[in-house]
């Protein structure tokens, strides 16, 4: 058993390197490194427990659950916190209702998991159809968690990677506009694409600096305008500059970017694009769907607002492989109701005492 869990810890390991190596745009790469975190932490512990420490296995199994779920607790508690925090200073919207959402949800999944588990151990479990359906209900929940920790934990990786900063083209994604002037948020996606496209400059490269963005309903003109006017009173040349102004979405950004530069006749092998820390990941994900050659940067974010950014960049990643997370969602909810009936039918069998259990009288 010792071996075998060493070999598929391996392999499991080696395969998560190899994938953030040859692309670290994947944002399954923080699946398959959770993954190899999570065995190494069981092989660990089964080698303690061949070994003869039994007590070092349990410590080193049951302490990382334990953490685990107080951390559940604590970031439960501390989103419904944030999420008040970001209403007050940014208005009542779906948007500033995330954080609190989450934190809900997570707190209702340690709840049910705690109840789960206290009847589970208790002598007298009841109803045996209501703790099967709990157990059902921990599990898309349990995948959410999973994917949560796995995308947060991969931002964080994402970031510190090394990636080329070389390129012909920086294009900036475009956000929210405050009448015709730049938002805090927009304008430090500007600065560093600003700061990119001066280096590749310095470097004795001609690039082109790509202003992205398309006008929303509530927006006197286009994101893409108004960055580009930022950018010329910050120094840029014009002849340098592009105004992409239809796109509505990340994927619009991207996929009309490369369009307009085909359109003008621009010849260009690598770009570099500029949006914010949070919104980074997903943005280096789609120029990999789109076949684009491109590093994603991301601009610092103002602290308060991290949390709601984050969390509506990891909702869209779970929409996007919502086919994905459905059908492994019903797959194990499944494989869980099979078991359990087949169980229930062995017991039944065997032992007459679950009839009365399963039939009371």
């Amino acid at each position: 058993m010792a071996w075998t869990a060493v070999v598929i810890t391996a392999l499991v390991v080696a395969e998560s390197l190899r994938r953030v190596v040859t692309d670290r745009r994947r944002v399954t790469n923080g699946l398959w490194l959770i993954a190899a975190t999570m065995c190494l932490w069981i092989t660990c512990a089964v080698l303690l427990y061949m070994t003869g420490h039994p007590t070092g296995a349990t410590v080193l199994v049951l302490g990382p659950i334990a953490l685990g779920v107080f951390g559940l607790v604590v970031i439960g508690v501390a989103l419904l916190v944030n999420s008040l925090v970001v209403i007050r200073r940014e208005g009542l919207s779906l948007a500033t209702l995330v954080p609190a959402a989450m934190g809900a949800a997570l707190l209702t999944e340690v709840v049910i998991g705690g109840y789960v588990l206290v009847t589970l151990t208790s002598v007298d479990p009841g109803s045996p159809v209501r703790l099967v359906l709990l157990v059902a209900l921990l599990i898309p929940g349990g995948m959410v968690v999973f994917q949560l920790a796995a995308y947060t934990g991969y931002t964080v990786v994402h970031r510190r990677l090394p990636g080329a900063r070389d390129g012909d083209v920086v294009v900036v994604l475009g956000s929210g506009l405050n009448g015709d002037q730049l938002t805090p948020l927009l304008r430090s996606r500007m600065d560093l694409g600003i700061t990119e496209f001066r280096r590749l400059v310095a470097e004795g490269g001609d690039p082109v600096l790509v202003c992205s963005g398309g006008k929303g309903e509530d927006e006197q003109i286009a994101e893409g305008e108004a960055m580009a006017r930022y950018a010329e009173a910050q120094g840029v040349p014009p002849a340098r500059l592009l105004r992409e102004v239809r796109s509505t979405t990340t994927e619009e950004n991207l996929r009309f970017t490369a369009d307009l530069l085909d359109e003008r006749g621009i010849e260009w092998t690598r770009m570099l694009v500029t949006t914010s820390s949070f919104h980074a990941l997903r943005a280096g994900s789609l120029t990999r769907k789109l076949g684009l050659p491109a590093t994603a940067l991301g601009s610092p974010t103002a602290l308060y607002f991290r949390p709601a950014a984050f969390l509506r960049e990891f909702v869209a990643v779970v929409v996007h492989y919502r086919r994905a997370n459905l059908v492994v969602c019903g797959m194990l909810v499944g494989l869980w109701l099979l078991t359990v009936v087949a169980v229930l039918i062995a017991s039944y069998q065997v032992e007459p005492e679950f009839r009365d259990l399963l039939i009371p009288d």
